[in-house]
């Protein structure tokens, strides 16, 4: 399972934008992507937080052109189609508008250990990191420190819930690894007036 998950059915979302792909990119859906000379990109996989700068939107459909939920195996240039240099793959726009859940609340992204979720963390800012684990399908999410508007790609909780996917009451606290965050990117400046303003 993908480490970021659309919350919204498809017609509730953000209508996704086209760009074309960089080279050797094997990004699969919902990971965050950004542009680098004009050219669709996979953030940066480091363990440390996604910075403002480096988010556009989340990938609405993975580099190979499949919904693939693993990036085990997948090779530039394989997959139905094919995907070289300039082939046009989409994404959401990283905008309030766009919900995203995870199971994934890091203590700290570099290390991948699990925070608890709590019906307190609803409301927090707080920051997108990676495990920074090239391989592993669940390496995003939201890292338990606090998310800094401008200079950090942002993720406002709005709501905690359970397996299934269930509202969890402001006084309760679920255990490490279980239950759900669902957020929302603030402040992104990559985006004025819905036009992608990111330097080529």
């Amino acid at each position: 399972m993908p480490g970021l998950i659309l919350h919204q059915n498809g017609n509730d979302s953000p209508d996704p934008i086209y760009y074309p792909l960089a080279a050797t990119q094997t990004f699969v859906s919902m990971d965050p992507v950004f542009a680098v000379a004009d050219l669709l990109t996979v953030s940066t996989t480091d363990g440390t937080e996604i910075l403002d700068t480096e988010l556009i939107g989340f990938a609405a459909t993975g580099a190979l052109g499949e919904q693939s939920a693993t990036r085990t195996g997948l090779a530039y240039g394989g997959g139905p189609g094919g995907n070289a240099t300039q082939t046009m793959r989409s994404f959401y726009p990283a905008t309030p508008a766009l919900l995203i859940r995870t199971r994934n609340f890091w203590a700290t992204g570099a290390a991948g250990t699990q925070d608890v979720k709590a019906g307190t963390t609803r409301g927090l800012l707080r920051q997108i990191s990676s495990t920074n684990v090239a391989d592993n399908v669940a390496q995003w999410g939201v890292e338990n420190t606090a998310g800094v508007i401008d200079t950090d790609a942002v993720a406002h909780i709005v709501d905690v819930l359970d397996d299934n996917l269930q509202p969890i009451a402001s006084t309760a606290t679920l255990t490490a690894g279980q239950g759900w965050l669902v957020f929302r990117i603030v402040g992104n400046n990559q985006w004025a007036g819905g036009v992608a303003t990111v330097a080529s």
